[in-house]
């Protein structure tokens, strides 16, 4: 299914995904010397739930959806996340220069900016990258009980 990524960006979004995932220490103050500067996160990629794929229901005209869904686990507890893009089909003229990243993300069916504000984090709006919004998301999934 990744292969079929309509994007490069896309594909690298899907890179920064594979297990290990890290995060930075959950304390105040930067890591003493010696201290590691990022430590395996408790919640981690379930691999066998990656899945890219057009959504022609959610296509507008001219463009294609995409999503990219995947499962953050920890322990027996899971999060389903959807991450959703908009690409300008390429059987038109004149591609418009689209902007990296997503459009919408959600975590178990609950808009992002839905999300966040359950776990009381702060928003941002579109596009949105994996690189910036999961560490935050993997801080509040360890520290949400």
């Amino acid at each position: 299914d990744l292969l079929a990524a309509p994007r490069l960006w896309i594909l690298q979004e899907a890179l920064k995904l594979l297990p290990p995932l890290r995060r930075a220490p959950l304390k105040s103050s930067a890591p003493a010397e010696g201290e590691p500067s990022a430590v395996s996160s408790p919640w981690q990629p379930l691999v066998e739930h990656f899945a890219l794929c057009p959504e022609s229901s959610q296509s507008k005209p001219g463009k294609q959806c995409w999503k990219l869904k995947f499962v953050l686990a920890r322990g027996n507890q899971e999060r389903k996340v959807v991450c959703t893009t908009h690409v300008t089909d390429r059987g038109n003229a004149a591609p418009e220069p689209a902007a990296e990243g997503w459009d919408e993300i959600s975590v178990d069916d609950l808009s992002r900016s839905d999300w966040f504000k359950t776990v009381n984090a702060a928003g941002g709006g579109p596009p949105f990258l994996l690189e910036k919004l999961l560490p935050p998301l993997l801080d509040i999934l360890t520290l949400s009980k």
